[in-house]
């Protein structure tokens, strides 16, 4: 059923447990082989009630754990990292799943940055603001293909924004920030204010309140840097 080095295909990521307004708790997981799962927590042992595929199996973790959950919304969201043949999104980007008590459906999907098994890197973890945006990131290539354009090197990375509720693309479509590097990991939102850090080792603290100017912690070169809002 796997592809590629079938020995590594572990969770890259800690489940997600949710318990959606009338339903039993929830939990789901994604992993290297591609699939998201999701199990009913009751009852573990009958293992996973429904599973989606959206990329590959890769031992590299293109698809990057973990799917993220909104008491506001009721939905998991789970990041598609690559076009696949018999895969229930064709595009890469993300989609919103609705689930309960083992019935789960796709509640909108959205496409946005290149196809991972091209770039040959990583999606970035989900993160849902209390306000109902989901911040995820894509890498960004040179060529500009998916929508962004990489700044150096083969690949970057892009952080964009969606509605939670719609999936609409926010910032008119384009990426909030990009990276030189690939950004893994899901970003920490405190406040108005978000936190990521790339595959350089860089980390970047922006403001979603335009009336801040946005930092740029670059503990490397231990510089700071006042930049605009990347939301204006």
């Amino acid at each position: 059923t796997f592809g590629g080095v079938s020995v590594d295909l572990d969770l890259t990521g800690t489940p997600v447990l949710a318990h959606p307004l009338g339903c039993d708790v929830a939990a789901a997981v994604q992993g290297k082989s591609g699939y998201l799962y999701l199990y009913d927590t009751t009852n573990l042992a009958a293992g996973p009630v429904n599973a989606y595929v959206f990329t590959p199996s890769s031992f590299r973790g293109i698809n990057q754990g973990n799917p993220a959950f909104s008491p506001l919304t009721g939905l998991f969201y789970a990041a598609v990292a690559s076009a696949v043949a018999g895969g229930v999104e064709p595009a890469p980007g993300m989609v919103a799943i609705q689930a309960c008590n083992g019935v789960s459906s796709i509640a909108w999907s959205a496409a946005f940055g290149p196809d991972s098994t091209v770039a040959n890197a990583p999606r970035g973890a989900p993160t849902v603001t209390a306000g109902g945006v989901v911040l995820t990131a894509s890498p960004c290539l040179l060529d500009g293909n998916g929508g962004c354009t990489g700044t150096t090197g083969s690949y970057g990375g892009a952080l964009w924004a969606l509605d939670a509720s719609s999936g609409a693309l926010l910032n008119g479509g384009n990426p909030i920030i990009t990276t030189p590097s690939a950004i893994r990991m899901g970003t920490v939102v405190d406040g108005d204010w978000v936190y990521l850090y790339d595959m350089n080792g860089d980390l970047y603290g922006f403001t979603l309140d335009p009336n801040f100017l946005a930092i740029q912690d670059k503990f490397r070169r231990a510089k700071r840097l006042q930049r605009p809002s990347p939301w204006r």
